[in-house]
């Protein structure tokens, strides 16, 4: 407790208006890594330090259920901190609110470069039950948990707002984070509150990040305190995944799920999950698509042979490996700027561009970008050879492993279907 003692008495109001235990779990919800020195600078203070004006709701909504029922201390000024209802449904259902995709995600199908089984997959799990209900019944069955694994960065949260975008649903696109929480009994609720949203706002799509943190085996430690928890929360995600079918409140829920570690999961919810889709790295066509997808106005320099001799150089890249060799690519005009030392300048007076130049070229001046007027540098181009000089001088590697590739592979072949062939 003295992480959350020194947060209390650092700061000179909260000790009038939240108990030693309260704070101390303030201090941890808002910022468990964090010394209780730089604790004293969290904003929960910053709406009481203004005088005596300041009221007690700068105390954040989604903290009072972990904090309990605060001391009616008196406030300077006659304000009194009497708690507000603990509405912890309220609280959830405002904390998963804010997790909801506010607009509606713009991703096509094509914007997702390569996995062709897998979007046919999807379609035939999400798509076509929203889009052709009448082909479903009692035999037929809509898809109710549907499974994306894969190394990272392949493309899994793309395909989830790809889904989304094509059949109009709300999307609810939560991490791990969202739904975990550390005081015991508030985790089921979330979940609770999450499912109750989905069917609140259907047709909805659940996109679950990370789902091995939230339904790992359940083999293990964790201390007997966290392991009941951990349990009660996992029991109540079996709960609402079982009742996804259970009724006509529960049609157009659908969930979908990602994952990096897919053997990770529990037998019990890996059972629930059909089809399990693996999303592998791209192949050489696909990759072909990501450098012209994430170029945008600069792949238009790249020649179809250069596309062609950047993908042979990618092999066994992800999606978002190659989209950091494009970054590193697009970032060598600048380090040329940065490097020069003659500039000349071209075009009418008063919008002259300064373009770089050798120091034997008409009109060319000693000087640095740093003297360079403001947006009058010439936009230096980028070039294919700026691309390969990236690869070759190795700044950006393959984020995957050989020996983690073949793991996926072999649990692709135990437990799941290809996403792409």
């Amino acid at each position: 407790m003295a992480g959350g003692s020194n947060y209390r008495f650092g700061c000179p109001l909260c000790k009038h208006t939240l108990s030693p235990v309260q704070v101390e779990r303030l201090a941890c919800l808002i910022a468990p890594g964090r010394t209780p020195t730089s604790l004293s600078g969290i904003s929960i203070s910053a709406g009481f330090l203004a005088g005596s004006s300041a009221k007690p709701a700068a105390i954040p909504k989604p903290a009072l259920p972990f904090l309990g029922t605060p001391n009616k201390t008196k406030f300077p000024g006659g304000l009194s901190n009497a708690a507000q209802p603990d509405d912890s449904s309220a609280v959830h259902k405002e904390a998963l609110m804010n997790s909801i995709v506010s607009k509606k995600p713009n991703v096509k199908w094509n914007d997702v470069a390569g996995l062709t089984p897998a979007k046919h997959e999807l379609q035939r799990a999400i798509v076509f039950p929203a889009r052709f209900p009448n082909l479903y019944d009692e035999k037929r069955k809509a898809s109710g948990a549907i499974l994306l694994y894969g190394p990272p960065g392949t493309g899994k949260s793309y395909l989830a707002k790809a889904v989304a975008t094509e059949v109009d649903h709300t999307l609810f696109s939560i991490s791990s984070g969202d739904v975990v929480s550390k005081w015991v009994g508030e985790s089921e609720k979330l979940v609770r509150q999450l499912f109750t949203l989905a069917r609140e706002n259907k047709p909805s799509i659940i996109f679950i990040d990370e789902i091995d943190a939230l339904c790992a085996s359940r083999e293990g430690g964790g201390g007997e305190r966290g392991s009941e928890h951990s349990s009660r929360m996992k029991t109540e995600i079996l709960v609402q995944l079982d009742g996804l079918h259970s009724g006509s409140d529960n049609t157009g829920v659908v969930v979908l799920a990602a994952t990096n570690l897919p053997w990770a999961l529990d037998p019990a919810f890996r059972r629930r999950f059909e089809p399990r889709i693996h999303i592998p790295l791209p192949d050489k066509d696909a990759r072909r698509q990501l450098f012209a997808i994430h170029s945008g106005k600069w792949g238009e320099m790249l020649s179809e042979g250069d596309v062609e001799e950047l993908a042979e150089m990618t092999e066994g890249f992800s999606g978002s490996d190659i989209a950091n060799v494009v970054k590193h690519a697009l970032s060598v005009p600048l380090q040329k700027v940065q490097g020069a030392s003659w500039f000349r300048a071209t075009g009418s007076s008063g919008a002259e561009l300064y373009t770089l130049c050798g120091p034997d070229e008409e009109g060319a001046t000693e000087m640095t970008w740093e003297t360079v007027p403001k947006n009058s540098l010439w936009e230096p181009p980028v070039t294919a050879a700026d691309f390969k000089q990236v690869l070759r001088d190795r700044r950006v590697k393959s984020s995957v492993g050989v020996s983690e590739l073949q793991r996926y592979v072999d649990w692709t072949r135990e437990f799941g279907i290809e996403g792409n062939k």
